[in-house]
């Protein structure tokens, strides 16, 4: 069975002078994408729910560039996914892009980690796609840099394209994906 999230998303919070687009942007961003998420419903307020998940976080400015911190803890357990990412202000997007990627990936890992572990005696029979799909999670795990995770996701396809039913090959492509921000290649993969 699908888990459904509860996900309650307050406003960050800012301890410089950042305008408040940015701030609103921000907000808006994860709450546009992450309310297109089948899995995830955003709720308004906490009073009659007793599993869900917060969002929040901080920005701080320097120079030319924003420092965010995006904090996702579980109410029911208290466990904190915490992240921090630098990026330029005209870069936001993109940086944002890969925070809700990376959120979602947390969201799933429990549930992405079992289905591995019961796929994992499933591997493929076709030789070349299984030396595909180690080469391409090896370079996808190794890096967030775009240009190795591109060429991660092209080996980890051919492996697909020599056995399509190939499960590992489908959730480490998917992994490559959210890494890079892709957050409806992922969900498509």
């Amino acid at each position: 069975k699908n888990q459904q999230f509860k996900l309650l998303i307050l406003p960050f919070e800012s301890t410089s002078k950042n305008p408040v687009d940015i701030l609103d942007k921000i907000h808006r961003c994860f709450y546009d994408k992450l309310s297109n998420v089948k899995r995830i419903q955003i709720i308004s307020n906490s009073d009659s729910i007793d599993n869900y998940y917060l969002l929040n976080g901080t920005i701080i400015e320097y120079r030319d560039g924003l420092r965010i911190t995006t904090n996702l803890e579980n109410m029911n357990n208290n466990d904190v996914f915490s992240r921090t990412y630098e990026c330029k202000v005209i870069e936001l997007d993109s940086s944002l892009n890969k925070m809700t990627g990376e959120l979602l990936l947390h969201l799933h890992i429990p549930i992405s980690g079992a289905l591995k572990r019961l796929f994992t005696q499933k591997l493929s029979s076709d030789s070349t796609a299984l030396r595909f799909f180690q080469q391409g999670s090896e370079l996808s795990n190794s890096t967030s840099d775009l240009k190795t995770l591109n060429m991660a996701i092209s080996i980890l396809k051919n492996a697909l394209d020599r056995d399509n039913s190939f499960i590992d090959a489908k959730c480490e492509l998917a992994i490559a994906y959210l890494k890079l921000g892709n957050i409806d290649l992922a969900l498509e993969t």
